[in-house]
């Protein structure tokens, strides 16, 4: 898929803990606090007359376009744009891998490869938890049969 080129986000520069989000097409930015996407946003309009211009109906355009923002964050940037989640799917940049992101102790990203329905996911995650026991178990026996290979009966 083609990378996505239309929204900008970086940190502001001027207000600490503040984002700004830019739709690059139409020229819009929303500042926002972060993790209070939602209850903060401070839209601007940087070429207003040139935007309205381009728009058949800007009264139901620009409600359109202020959702596709909200979108863009919620798949790309929701640690960011909401309070942040002990696990959330996201999009990459390029919108063609989708990632499972634990973002407390131990942090993980996890790349999902396939199509898969969640409940095949579900499974491939409980699989993989019990990789990880059983390799635990193994290491405990293997560091057990190590230590006690140096006595003598």
């Amino acid at each position: 898929m083609k990378k996505n080129n239309r929204f900008k986000l970086e940190k502001s520069q001027d207000l600490p803990g503040w984002w700004v989000l830019t739709d690059t097409e139409n020229l819009i930015v929303c500042k926002f606090k972060e993790h209070e996407y939602n209850e903060t946003q401070k839209i601007s309009v940087l070429e207003e007359e040139t935007l309205l211009q381009r728009m058949q109906n800007p009264v139901a355009e620009i409600p359109k376009i202020m959702s596709e923002m909200g979108d863009y964050m919620f798949s790309h940037w929701y640690s960011i744009a909401l309070p942040t989640p002990a696990f959330e799917f996201r999009e990459d940049d390029e919108n063609d891998r989708l990632l499972l992101i634990r973002n407390k102790f131990p942090k993980l990203t996890i790349e999902v490869q396939d199509d898969c329905n969640l409940k095949q996911l579900s499974d491939a995650l409980e699989a993989s938890s019990e990789f990880v026991a059983k390799y635990n178990i193994m290491k405990k026996n293997d560091k057990r049969n190590n230590q006690g290979g140096n006595e003598t009966p």
